[in-house]
């Protein structure tokens, strides 16, 4: 599975998904003020807020990870991801995904 991380999510993460065998683009890496709707441009070209973007506006998307993961620090979100992987992969693709310290929530795209 290949991901575009935006520019806030944390190195450790990119690395956890990288290290796991994940293609990962880090927008950190090429542009850090990409707006969102550049980020799923380039997204659907490989394969406002990404909510908005996905649901409002109707543009097209192969899945959205949002992390809500709080005050964890780096290596804990990193942590929480590898499993989510490990556990849910194949609820990712095509589907809008929110992960949070609770509950994980999966809507079809």
């Amino acid at each position: 599975m290949d991901f575009i991380a935006d520019a806030n999510v944390e190195r450790q993460v990119i690395e956890t998904l990288r290290n796991d065998g994940h293609d990962v683009l880090s927008v950190a890496e090429i542009d850090c003020g990409m707006d969102d709707s550049r980020i799923l441009a380039i997204a659907n070209g490989q394969s406002k807020d990404f909510g908005e973007l996905v649901f409002r506006q109707r543009l097209i998307t192969s899945g959205v990870l949002l992390l809500r993961l709080g005050d964890l620090d780096g290596a804990q979100k990193a942590r929480r991801v590898h499993e989510l992987m490990k556990t849910h992969a194949d609820k990712i693709k095509n589907h809008f995904s929110a992960v949070s310290l609770v509950k994980n929530r999966f809507v079809k795209l």
